[in-house]
């Protein structure tokens, strides 16, 4: 008998991240706001109406909604007239200040679509205009020193014209860079195109040529000034092996290969705190299967930290700040899985239950029973496990010319051997299977198959696979 694990397969499709959306959107299926209304201005107790361009998904709408004042959220009500056009009443208004309407891009169409982007929209309570105003500009404050890597994120209180703000935008000494927008036109991040030279000063500035959507523009000019940092040099103090029993601390020695075991945890500590921005260039790791670099709080020492345990052979090259080390995780512990034998026992249930060690065509003189088992011995790399699920898998039993009925019963892993015999081999795991074997008369095999899918937990296969048969 053969046991098979179910393999679920799942494919997903984000539209907005497999590059659909602007298919959809020719094809008028990616949902968008058509009408809001009113709009700049809203009174208290005045419902807000949102006609949207297709039939929408009422829940996911309502999860997206949100409205505030600044961070203080505002509660409301929502009504639907149909599935295309929702009417949300705030609660309480304020009776000052502007508040901002948000839809996040994750409300869905009822087929399923997103909208592509997030929909704001800030009112004013008056029919005085709402003045444009930057509300952040980061790295803050002014005056600040910043890494050669820095970012510049402005964000303002309402959407922006950007071809104003790329006239109203300037920079001393001149920086080449590009622009991205986020949050509606309301936020823009402007990414350098190379590293700012160290030691020197920076001038940001936004002129009042900066307008919004309506055509207003900022009342003053806002300026920054920035004083860049030299670039910080890395310097490695040592590796750390650590596990439940002990720490090793080892010499950095650049070209040297440093192998992981399969329980222990691989750290570096460098020999000053890693300033944020650089944190990503301080180590690459290639190839990159998935490994989670986790910081301490002093950003001194960071622990590598893979998603699964990589196999035994792959060797990852660790580039620290242009130097060169190796690693391989349970490098030391290459030793494929061997059965080193097996015992039987053909009445578990009797009185003195005994367990033989039997070999290849060994005659097995077995009754009807409902308790048979056998006992299977295995030597591997002592760091490893043999789990049963994957021996379960690996494993056949069964008899040739219908010399037997056999139904297995149970998988466990026990101890140590009943067999004496098996147990002066020094096994590393052994496993009981338990099985009920009804005997027909007639001459025939009975076969123990391993294939070569079994694996014990350090990814070290069988060393061929096995089938062992015996006489009925």
């Amino acid at each position: 008998m053969r046991y098979a694990k179910p393999m679920l397969i799942a494919l997903c499709c984000v539209w907005g991240l497999c590059g659909c959306s602007p298919y959809l959107s020719l094809l008028n299926k990616v949902p968008t706001v058509e009408a809001l209304s009113p709009y700049p201005v809203l009174q208290p107790a005045e419902p807000i109406s949102i006609e949207f361009s297709c039939d929408m998904d009422r829940s996911s709408v309502e999860s997206a909604l949100s409205f505030s004042q600044g961070l203080l959220p505002i509660d409301g009500s929502f009504k639907w007239k149909n599935s295309a056009h929702l009417t949300f009443t705030p609660h309480k208004l304020p009776s000052s200040e502007s508040c901002t309407l948000r839809i996040n891009f994750t409300a869905r169409s009822e087929g399923g679509v997103p909208m592509s982007e997030s929909f704001i929209r800030t009112f004013s309570r008056s029919h005085d205009p709402l003045p444009l105003k930057i509300s952040c500009i980061t790295p803050d404050p002014d005056n600040l020193i910043i890494e050669p890597t820095t970012e510049f994120l402005i964000s303002f209180n309402k959407p922006v014209c950007p071809a104003s703000f790329y006239s109203a935008f300037e920079t001393s000494p001149t920086i080449q860079g590009s622009f991205s927008w986020e949050e509606d036109n309301s936020r823009v991040r402007f990414t350098p195109t190379f590293e700012l030279s160290a030691e020197v000063h920076y001038q940001l500035q936004i002129t009042n040529r900066c307008s919004d959507t309506e055509g207003r523009t900022l009342a003053d000019t806002v300026r920054r000034q920035y004083e860049v940092r030299s670039r910080q040099e890395f310097s490695v103090d040592e590796f750390c092996l650590s596990s439940n029993q002990k720490t090793d601390h080892l010499e950095a020695i650049i070209g040297e290969t440093y192998h992981v075991g399969h329980r222990q945890e691989f750290s570096i500590i460098f020999s000053e705190p890693i300033v944020s921005e650089l944190r990503n260039e301080a180590l690459q790791l290639q190839p990159n299967p998935g490994f989670n670099f986790n910081w301490n709080e002093n950003y001194q020492r960071v622990i590598l930290q893979p998603h699964s345990l990589p196999k035994p052979a792959a060797v990852f090259r660790l580039d620290l700040d242009g130097d060169d080390y190796y690693l391989q995780w349970d490098g030391e512990d290459l030793e494929r899985v061997e059965l080193a034998g097996v015992s039987f026992c053909k009445d578990t249930t009797a009185a003195t239950a005994e367990f033989r060690r039997i070999r290849l065509n060994e005659v097995l003189l077995c009754e009807t029973s409902p308790q048979a088992a056998m006992e299977l011995a295995f030597s591997h790399a002592d760091a490893a496990e043999i789990s049963t699920l994957q021996l379960m898998e690996a494993l056949g039993l069964y008899a040739t010319n219908a010399a037997a009925g056999i139904q297995l019963t149970s998988l466990e892993q026990i101890d140590s051997a009943n067999c004496e015999e098996l147990c002066s081999l020094q096994p590393d795991s052994v496993f009981r299977l338990s099985f009920a074997i009804n005997r027909f008369p007639v001459s025939g095999l009975l076969y123990l198959q391993l294939d070569q899918n079994l694996q014990d937990s350090l990814g070290n296969p069988l060393s061929g696979a096995i089938r062992i048969s015996y006489n009925l």
